[in-house]
């Protein structure tokens, strides 16, 4: 599973981790919403919290794709970017948009498809 990213209207493959280069302009500043650490702080609470609910449930368990969707919402709320995902059956993605989403605390859109 390789998160989407949207950027000046063109969509392409998130990267692993957040890439300053591409993230911050010549001046230093992040080209829209938070800043590269608000992000990176942002992504760790998301997974954080995201754990913390997995392991109330029963039969919860410790997804790495569920977690990388996770901490790519997070993110991408931070930096004010647009987000699209697509990831199997059985990746937890409900988890993964819902928790993230809930911590920042900003109105959402979520629109799902099966195809």
């Amino acid at each position: 599973m390789r998160p989407m990213v949207e950027w000046d209207g063109e969509f392409a493959p998130a990267p692993d981790e957040i890439d300053e280069l591409d993230l911050v302009d010549a001046a230093g500043a992040t080209r829209a919403g938070g800043s590269v650490a608000e992000a990176r702080a942002a992504g760790d609470e998301g997974v954080e919290g995201l754990d913390k609910v997995t392991a109330q449930m029963a039969g919860g368990e410790h997804r790495p794709e569920q977690q990388e969707m996770c901490r790519a919402v997070a993110e991408a709320l931070v930096l004010g970017r647009h987000l699209v995902v697509q990831a199997g059956t059985g990746t937890g993605k409900s988890l993964a948009y819902l928790v993230p989403a809930a911590l920042s605390g900003k109105k959402v859109v979520v629109a799902t498809a099966n195809m």
